[in-house]
């Protein structure tokens, strides 16, 4: 797996940190197979402690990626 996601990644979640704060949820949108979209969402999630507030949508998920991000706003709070 690439390393660029990962540090792509880190830098989503500083800023994510910085406008929203602690409980600010945030998202990866890459040409990463479904596969390895999930591997690294598992890995960070897992890694950084931050079960529900991370996502990564992969390159299946572009067709639909307006419904994918409605989707998974109107889950934040449940």
């Amino acid at each position: 797996m690439p390393t660029a996601p990962k540090n792509i990644f880190f830098e989503i979640y500083v800023r994510a940190g910085q406008v929203g704060g602690e409980e600010a949820r945030f998202a990866l949108v890459c040409l990463l197979e479904p596969l390895q979209a999930k591997h690294l969402q598992e890995k960070i999630k897992t890694t950084w402690d931050i079960e529900g507030r991370v996502r990564v949508f992969g390159a299946l998920d572009l067709e639909k990626l307006d419904e994918h991000f409605t989707n998974w706003f109107n889950t934040a709070n449940l």
